[in-house]
């Protein structure tokens, strides 16, 4: 079960996941424009924001439910070096997310469960990329792979080995392009959801130094009362 480092306040805030623009509220939150395109109007929602540190070492800013459980978008920051800025649910990688992987490969896509699952787009270190189904972390399904050559496979994948078989038979058409377009639509989810999970962060960090400044002032003015109230003892006696 993770720990939080600092309680989260409870924020009134309007987050927009297709058009992030905002000004910061008073309270450290951010208010952001949201409109949902199926009912045409704006939506309100209250989240509430904390630093949470894991039994694992990786922290992580942003929304959190009632138990202090990273729920909704934040930033997660691995003890090994690798960053996910995107969709969480109770405690674990869910929705649509990009990783920052510690080799400098991102994966841009769905997530389940902690792990690449769904539709979603690889780029490596090399140039390689790879567009198309995931599961369990593997690619799996129907994609589209380059290597640094430049050489482009389309074919059915079973735990990241392509099957060549596959490779001959597929249409593109038929088979590959709409694999291929969820794919590029869940990359864009999953860097519309990075923006705003990364403004999660900076709101939480913020929220948290200004808990610990407010703490500060309080222990400073006990310190200057007792300090005061040894005084008046001292010259009573």
């Amino acid at each position: 079960m993770p720990t939080s480092s600092a309680s989260g306040t409870v924020a009134s805030i309007r987050s927009d996941r297709s058009r992030p623009g905002s000004s910061v509220t008073s309270h450290g939150a951010k208010e952001e424009d949201h409109f949902d395109e199926n009912e045409g109007r704006d939506l309100t929602k209250t989240v509430k924001l904390a630093t949470v540190t894991s039994t694992d070492r990786s922290t992580y800013h942003g929304e959190v439910n009632g138990d202090g459980v990273p729920d909704g978008l934040g930033v997660l920051l691995s003890v090994f070096g690798s960053t996910y800025s995107g969709a969480m649910k109770n405690g674990k990688k869910n929705g649509e997310g990009v990783e920052l992987q510690t080799n400098g490969a991102t994966y841009s896509g769905e997530f389940r469960d902690g792990v690449a699952s769904g539709y979603g787009v690889y780029v490596g270190i090399l140039g390689d990329k790879y567009v198309g189904q995931w599961v369990d972390g593997s690619r799996h399904g129907v994609g589209v792979s380059v290597d640094a050559e430049a050489v482009m496979t389309a074919a059915h994948f079973n735990m990241d080995e392509p099957e060549l078989a596959s490779a001959v038979s597929l249409s593109w058409e038929a088979d590959v392009q709409l694999h291929v377009l969820r794919a590029v639509l869940a990359e864009n989810a999953a860097i519309r959801n990075q923006e705003i999970a990364r403004q999660r962060h900076v709101d939480a960090v913020v929220q948290e130094m200004t808990t610990i400044g407010k703490l500060y002032v309080l222990l400073c003015r006990y310190s200057r009362s007792l300090s005061l109230l040894t005084e008046v003892s001292f010259a009573a006696s």
